[in-house]
């Protein structure tokens, strides 16, 4: 019996620890995400193109409707607003998608440095 106690408490250890880290890069991808659009407004027409290529796969404007698909890790920010009852649900599901999560941020990463300036 307690061997199986010992185990659950280092299950709940392990995921506490998983769910921190993910929550970190979820705080991290969003700052990278509030600099993108600062850059953005800043950049010339290849830069806001990459900037969207790095975020959305899917981007679609039809009268006044805009329909759009997040690429890898930004996933996890757009799911967010989706769980109504289930407020933290969004952060289980984006301990699914960690990978994801890290790619999304080295790519923002990469970009901003050497974003083109300039309309």
């Amino acid at each position: 019996m307690r061997n199986s106690i010992t185990l659950v408490q280092e299950s709940e250890q392990v995921s506490d620890a998983s769910m921190h880290e993910v929550i970190k890069d979820l705080v991290k991808l969003s700052e990278l995400l509030k600099s993108g659009s600062r850059s953005y407004g800043l950049a010339n027409s290849i830069g806001k193109e990459q900037i969207m290529k790095i975020i959305f796969s899917e981007l679609f404007i039809s009268g006044n409707t805009l329909t759009y698909q997040c690429k890898n890790g930004f996933k996890a920010l757009q799911n967010r607003f989706s769980a109504v009852c289930d407020q933290t649900g969004w952060i289980s599901e984006a301990l699914q998608i960690d990978n994801s999560i890290k790619t999304s941020i080295e790519a923002m990463e990469l970009f901003l440095p050497h974003q083109p300036a300039g309309p």
